[in-house]
This record gives C-alpha cells, structure tokens and sequence, in this order.
C-alpha cells in the first residue's frame, strides 16, 4: 500500500515522499489529528500550569519522544494559551466548513 497524500500542511518526516493534499493541487488544504489535554474550567492556574510543566517533562524524554515518533506522531509541546488558541482557530475553520457545504449532524 502507498499514501497517495498527508493531510498536514508540510511533508510527515515519517513520509517525506508523500506529498501534502495541497501539492496535490488544494493549496491551504490542512486538517489535522490532534491530541490535548483538558481540565474543567474552573482548575486552578497553578493546577493547570504544573500538568502542563509535567506533560511537558515526560514528553520531552528521548524515549517518549522515539515512541511517539515511531507510531507517527510529531509532537508539538505548547502552552495552555497556545492550545486555547488553536481550539479557537480549529472552531472557526470547520464551523465556516460545515455551513458553507450545509453539513448537519444526519449528513
């Protein structure tokens, strides 16, 4: 089996002869798998702020990070605003997606 295309907005290391979907000739095409990790809105800061220093720590680790690495996964350590901020962006983008091409829940 061959992957014709990835669907992220610059070649996969893991497959740097497969080309992005936007090479292929949808430029802007990007729609990512992601992971992050949540709490409830009210979690204290300092709460927030020790899981994320935690997480960070343990994805940092050579051996975590091969492990990851291996089942296709790039990681991208940020901030709890940093996350915020690409929740807000991923929101608004397939929002604007879903009611250009009249999606519903039944679709």
């Amino acid at each position: 089996m061959f992957p014709l295309a990835v669907t992220s907005a610059k070649r996969d290391p893991v497959l740097p002869d497969v080309p992005t979907i936007a090479e292929q000739g949808l430029p802007g095409f990007e729609a990512l798998a992601w992971w992050g990790v949540f709490a409830p809105a009210k979690t204290p800061p300092e709460v927030v702020a020790r899981v994320n220093k935690e997480l960070a720590k343990i994805l940092s680790d050579p051996a975590a990070k091969e492990r990851l690495s291996s089942q296709g996964m790039n990681l991208s350590l940020s901030s709890p605003e940093v996350l915020g901020k690409f929740l807000d962006e991923q929101i608004n983008r397939w929002a604007k997606v879903i009611k250009e091409h009249g999606i519903t829940a039944g679709s």
